[in-house]
């Protein structure tokens, strides 16, 4: 009832957006389409079942300041394409294999340009070019597949592509109606905060505005253009400590609008606080020794974690098909191993987490990782991912299902160079939340059983969520089918003293190692959740070099009953020779 709902309103959509005038982006698209799947056949070779095309207008003004003066304000615009071709049929097509060729395809693909101007003939002619020469190199990977597995013995017949019902979405278009002028002169005041703060040496604000129009186009007969912005604003400084160690800090915030960023006053405070702590930070205890015990992760530290921890590990997509099966710990690409504990535990019976993208605000804030359809035109939908611990679904595109998990549920998501399965608005819920205060007792209290000194309280980690050559390189150091993951790096770190409970800010620390196990020993969580906003690439493609889709998370402080933090190692650097010569008047 509630699909059908949805098609009839997007329907009134598509006459309201058509009445307006002819899309010729859309029209190119849909012509081509159509002569391609007419046409498109060398001699003697199948023909495609399935096109699809994926195109991306992006128009943005970037605002970049440095210690109250602009460094950059432009406008710029970008359109990109990307065309899919599947050879076969839904049970057996050209993915899902990853053999030398293959690979090498991986690392050359993703989007291609497509030429801005409103010129259907341009259009045209660049969408025919790119399909053609997919058409070939499904050709070429449907040839080594059939290969391949021409002497395989197969446990069970599972379908390589599942098939949908097609939409129609077509949403109004969107315009960046933005005074820059405005913006410039905010960015410039937020950016001369750090002329108070002598101990800063580099400090930068950035802010994007942008808004972005996707299509998506199918042989099934989907037809989806959807409109949406997105407001980045990062701000970045750095200093030295006093034997010379660099201290570098990046804190981002997203919104939907510019409408919905906090006062210019609210930001300004925001900024002021970062600069404090990062003074703080610069003259905080040096960390020297191993720390084994308990750590009490809150706020963007806690959503962070689950996001470095627990959300690489949530496709339900099989593994491909390999010539040699340690391709699949190396790049990232073995199945998940929650796999095979679908109505086990996985968490305590305390904590549920469910993946809502259709959810377009918590608490007032807008969640950026809100969305309607994925990108492989099926309805965004809620999944249930643990209940009261138990794990009882995945995330599912269209590719590669398995049997426990044979259906999309709307969660595949463009990855540079595939569509995977990703989260968007991910929630962690409690039943058993604690205050912040009874959180740090509980941590005290464990540190008394175990006789520790003091316990780790962690506000801030490093944002570490994109994938990509780094995230290949940390799988191949730490091994073969090793789980869990290195957590990044604490910011804002404190001792929690079990005697007293003081808190002493502490530097220096390494990112420790947290296992999908140790997730199952949380002791505690609170009651006060946080809205974490980050864009995050799933890190199942190792050549993933994309900023990421937006997402969210929504997670309470968790405190682990233990992890092991080093201490930071490597070089250090000169303290300047003079003083910044700002604060020398």
């Amino acid at each position: 009832m509630k699909f059908s709902f949805l098609i009839c309103i997007l329907t009134a959509v598509v006459a309201f957006a058509e009445s307006t005038g002819e899309d010729v982006v859309l029209k190119a698209m849909q012509d081509e389409m159509a002569r391609s799947m007419e046409k498109l056949q060398i001699e003697n070779a199948e023909k495609p079942y399935f096109i699809q095309y994926l195109v991306s207008t992006q128009e943005a003004i970037r605002i970049g300041a440095k210690f109250g003066a602009l460094t950059e304000s432009n406008r710029v615009r970008s359109r990109s394409f990307q065309v899919g071709v599947r050879i076969g049929n839904y049970g057996f097509d050209d993915s899902g294999l990853m053999t030398r060729e293959t690979i090498g395809a991986m690392a050359q693909g993703g989007y291609e340009s497509l030429v801005l101007e409103a010129d259907y003939e341009a259009l045209r002619h660049r969408i025919w070019l790119a399909t053609d020469d997919a058409y070939k190199q499904a050709l070429e990977r449907y040839s080594l597949k059939q290969a391949f597995v021409k002497n395989k013995v197969e446990k069970e017949t599972l379908p390589d592509f599942t098939k949908e019902v097609p939409v129609d979405g077509i949403l109004p278009l969107k315009e960046l109606n933005v005074n820059q002028a405005e913006w410039e002169k905010k960015v410039r005041e937020w950016s001369a905060i750090f002329r108070k703060y002598g101990s800063i040496q580099e400090s930068e604000v950035r802010l994007d505005i942008t808004v972005v129009h996707e299509y998506l186009l199918n042989s099934e007969g989907t037809r989806i253009r959807r409109p949406f912005h997105l407001l980045h604003l990062n701000v970045s400084a750095s200093t030295q400590s006093i034997e010379g160690v660099r201290l570098q800090r990046s804190v981002p915030l997203y919104t939907v609008t510019p409408e919905q960023i906090p006062s210019a006053e609210s930001v300004a405070a925001w900024i002021e606080t970062f600069a404090q702590e990062l003074t703080e930070l610069r003259n905080a205890v040096s960390a020297t020794e191993v720390y084994s015990g308990p750590a009490l992760f809150t706020g963007q530290a806690a959503a962070e974690m689950i996001a470095q921890v627990f959300v690489p590990h949530l496709s339900g997509q099989r593994s491909p098909l390999v010539e040699d099966e340690r391709v699949l710990s190396y790049m990232g690409l073995k199945e998940s191993e929650l796999i095979q504990r679908i109505g086990r535990p996985v968490l305590p019976d305390f904590i549920s987490v469910k993946d809502d993208p259709t959810v377009q605000t918590f608490d007032t804030k807008a969640l950026i990782g809100n969305y309607s359809f994925d990108d492989e035109g099926v309805p965004a939908s809620s999944v249930q991912i643990v209940e009261n611990g138990i794990l009882r679904n995945l995330l599912n595109s269209r590719s590669l299902p398995r049997k426990e998990t044979d259906r999309s549920n709307g969660h595949g998501r463009w990855s540079n160079v595939a569509i995977l399965p990703h989260i968007g608005n991910l929630f962690i819920e409690t039943t058993h939340g604690k205050s912040d205060e009874e959180l740090k007792q509980e941590l005290r209290s464990i540190c008394r059983a175990q006789n520790l000194p003091y316990g780790i309280l962690i506000r801030s980690l490093q944002e570490n969520s994109f994938g990509g050559f780094q995230d290949l390189m940390s799988r191949m150091l730490s091994g073969p089918g090793a789980s869990g993951a290195n957590v990044s790096a604490p910011v804002l770190a404190y001792r929690i003293y079990t005697e007293d409970g003081r808190e002493e800010l502490i530097r220096g620390i390494q990112g420790g190692s947290v296992s999908l196990r140790a997730l199952r020993d949380i002791v505690a969580a609170g009651n006060h959740p946080y809205v974490h906003q980050l864009k995050i690439s799933n890190n199942r493609n190792p050549f993933s070099q994309s900023s990421g889709q937006p997402a969210s998370i929504v997670s309470p402080a968790l405190l682990l009953e233990e992890i092991e933090l080093q201490p930071r190692s490597g070089s250090q650097e000169k303290p300047s020779i003079l003083s910044h010569p700002y604060f020398q008047k």
